[in-house]
């Protein structure tokens, strides 16, 4: 290995914001208020970039991310 190999992560930048890393591929509460819904919650989860544990690509996480944020929340399909 040359010696002026860089090794290390102290030159590193930011990260792309565009990036392969930067996919809104898992589900987070969303907390917009809504006045017209009881006690102004949202009641919706919403796609964000930060790794939470319900996936967008597995079946039923979106519906397991409103139960677990809202747990007065009854799902009807």
């Amino acid at each position: 290995m040359p010696g002026n190999e860089v090794l290390g992560c102290k030159g590193m930048k930011q990260f792309d914001a565009s990036g392969a890393g930067a996919l809104a591929i898992y589900w987070e509460q969303d907390f917009s208020w809504v006045p017209a819904n009881p006690d102004g919650f949202s009641y919706a989860c919403k796609p964000v970039t930060c790794q939470t544990p319900h996936s967008a690509f597995k079946p039923g996480d979106h519906e397991r991310c409103v139960v677990t944020a809202f747990a007065k929340v009854v799902v009807t399909n």
